[in-house]
């Protein structure tokens, strides 16, 4: 096989993985004459970065993140105590491939939910399946298919969220009133799964069973968050109500 049918037989490849620009770029230059590794190394890295914004936003719109962020945006000041390397680290994904769930907690406006986005916009950013909703959504969601169906269609749903290789879940619990059997039911479901959740919380996670009405119910919620799980404190001030212009 000479110069030109190895390049005809990248470009039929690109176009199978539907890279047609970067296999008409590849075309076009071997029709100028014949090309060099530089030209054809350009135009392969051309596509391999094209390639990866475009993987980057399907799965960023699949997430339903809303802002993303990123790491060289987080608002640091003495106050706030912030540990730059443990949260370099998590953002760096580790946790996840080894298997390790995240409790982000602290007091209102502490900047919980931005870091918890700007690991999840990482983690699309690595091509990771990633999910995020509430808490208040997530269980209004499942509360209505626990109450009106036969179970299937709430396994069903608890098998789609399951799925993703992390699920951040803001705002926990922020209900008024839970089932704490639902709850349980759900976190079992997501546990035996192996995938990672990010939960974003208020209280201690050492003191979550007092979230619940059923001290033992909680006791169980809390050890299958917690068995295999880092956790980031946050403290300061709200900083919404803060000038950080």
């Amino acid at each position: 096989m000479d110069t030109k049918d190895n390049i005809l037989s990248i470009c039929d490849s690109l176009h199978v993985l539907g890279q047609q620009k970067a296999a008409e770029d590849i075309r076009m230059i071997a029709e100028k004459g014949r090309p060099s590794l530089e030209d054809l190394s350009s135009c392969l890295r051309d596509c391999a970065a094209r390639f990866s914004n475009e993987r980057f936003e399907r799965y960023a719109r699949r997430a339903k993140i809303g802002s993303l962020c990123s790491f060289s945006d987080i608002i640091d000041s003495p106050e706030r105590r912030l540990d730059l390397e443990y949260i370099s680290e998590l953002n760096s994904l580790g946790f996840i491939r080894s298997g390790f769930n995240l409790v982000i907690w602290g007091p209102p406006g502490t900047g919980k939910s931005w870091i918890a986005r700007m690991i999840a916009t990482s983690a699309c950013a690595a091509g990771l399946r990633t999910r995020w909703t509430s808490f208040p959504v997530l269980y209004d969601q499942l509360l209505r298919l626990y109450r009106n169906t036969d179970g299937q269609t709430l396994d069903s749903k608890l098998m789609y969220y399951s799925r993703f290789d992390l699920l951040c879940i803001d705002e926990f619990p922020n209900v008024s009133q839970m089932d704490p059997f639902l709850v349980q039911q759900m976190f079992n479901t997501f546990s035996e799964r192996g995938h990672s959740i990010l939960l974003c919380m208020q209280c201690q996670p050492e003191k979550m069973e007092e979230l619940f009405s059923i001290t033992s119910i909680g006791q169980s919620i809390k050890g299958r968050i917690l068995q295999k799980a880092k956790r980031l404190h946050l403290s300061g001030t709200d900083l919404r109500l803060t000038d950080v212009s």
